[in-house]
């Protein structure tokens, strides 16, 4: 997801970019259990992920090391992304799987993408199921 929204902004965007654009083009599935603080930390768990998702991106070379807080795709980020999505449209990666990702986010990466109950659940969203079971 970070990588498309990347993508999508095209050239060199802030961390701050990303997340205003992620959230206003409703392509995240975060919820309450993903807003609160990480421990030891300001930001919510959900951005200290996004930000560990670039990292990791930076590492392997999809998003250009352009300083402290530069968010922009390297060619081979690019290429990687036309990949997934090809895959996704194949059904080689099924965008089901990623809980975080909202059925609109999913519908841009496979086109023909429906809602359905194989849709994968955040665990929290498990573990509160279990929980208010009645004994």
């Amino acid at each position: 997801m970070v990588m498309k929204a990347v993508s999508l902004l095209g050239g060199s965007n802030t961390e701050q970019m990303v997340r205003e654009f992620i959230d206003a083009a409703d392509y995240s599935r975060a919820d309450r259990h993903d807003l609160p603080p990480y421990p030891g930390l300001d930001a919510g768990k959900y951005y200290v992920l996004m930000a560990w998702a670039r990292k990791d991106c930076v590492d392997r070379g999809m998003i250009r090391e352009r300083g402290e807080d530069a968010w922009e795709l390297s060619l081979s980020g690019r290429w990687r992304m036309r990949k997934i999505r090809r895959w996704c449209e194949s059904g080689r990666l099924d965008p089901r799987q990623c809980y975080l990702w909202t059925p609109k986010f999913k519908g841009l990466m496979d086109p023909e993408y429906k809602y359905s109950s194989k849709d994968a659940r955040g665990p929290e969203d498990v573990i509160d199921q279990v929980t208010d079971l009645e004994l």
